[in-house]
């Protein structure tokens, strides 16, 4: 059992394994399993990528139902990697690691991304409608 300072659990897990794969050759039938807090940030991982996608595919939906234009919903959603780019982007300037809460703000970012996207989208539509 061990506690990680000064870097993201995943990375130090990795670094560990990589160690012992290179160093240690266990006998047939051993093994090493990483678990506690490692196991658990897996686990939420796994849980919160595949909600992720399907919030997306919920989204796009939603948007499609909103502007009954595939296109449309389509370009709001292409604000989206450009909303990630941004934020590992803004992590790498400031050191920060990707973390959980790092994933969270993005979901964050994700919905103001997507608001923005669908206001200038709607006004495009008026503005169009009038025959501007």
């Amino acid at each position: 059992s061990a506690n990680v300072e000064g870097g993201d659990l995943r990375g130090t897990v990795n670094a560990i394994r990589d160690k012992i794969d290179s160093d240690i050759e266990l006998p047939e039938g051993y093994y090493i399993e990483y678990g506690g807090q490692f196991e658990s940030e897996q686990t939420a991982s796994r849980i919160l990528l595949i909600t992720s996608i399907f919030s997306i595919l919920v989204i796009f939906l939603l948007l499609f139902n909103e502007f009954k234009n595939v296109t449309q919903a389509a370009v709001v959603l292409l604000n989206l990697p450009l909303a990630l780019i941004g934020g590992v982007f803004a992590i790498f300037l400031t050191g920060g690691i990707l973390s959980i809460p790092a994933i969270i703000g993005f979901i964050s970012l994700f919905g103001i991304a997507t608001r923005n996207g669908m206001l200038l989208i709607s006004r495009y539509n008026d503005l169009h409608a009038s025959g501007l």
